[in-house]
């Protein structure tokens, strides 16, 4: 699989007359890094995103409120989830995966992310589905 890396360059600009106060810029940290990437969110993972947070919402709405022990736990993983889906569209919304200086497979990590929640939400369906059967005879 194939990543594209980016590296950001920090670099400090001052305003104001020469020798001016140094510490009334940004002087380069974390928050200088962070650009608004809405170019994301015209690929096919950024649309991705943003349908698994639309799910998200529809599963919310129609599972609640929670009647049995099951729709329970297929609701606190659909909000783990959907948390989960949250802080990956801010994180790439923001660039901070850019901002970032750690060595970490962000696409590795979001795929066993994805494939843990896939499979938790594939437990509650069977889960459910089996509560169903139960009610029903």
């Amino acid at each position: 699989m194939v990543e594209t890396v980016v590296t950001v360059e920090r670099t400090t600009t001052t305003t104001g007359p020469p020798g001016g106060n140094p510490s009334a810029g940004d002087n380069g940290g974390f928050w200088s890094a962070i650009r608004i990437n809405m170019d994301y969110y015209r690929t096919a993972p950024g649309i991705i995103k943003i349908v698994q947070f639309i799910l998200g919402i529809i599963c919310m709405a129609l599972a609640s409120p929670a009647q049995a022990a099951a729709t329970s736990f297929f609701l606190f993983v659909v909000v783990i989830s959907f948390i989960i889906t949250i802080l990956l569209i801010a994180a790439y919304f923001l660039g901070i995966r850019e901002a970032l200086n750690v060595a970490v497979n962000w696409i590795f990590s979001e795929l066993l992310t994805t494939a843990c929640a896939d499979a938790a939400l594939l437990y509650c369906i069977i889960v459910q589905l089996a509560r169903w059967d139960r009610i029903e005879r």
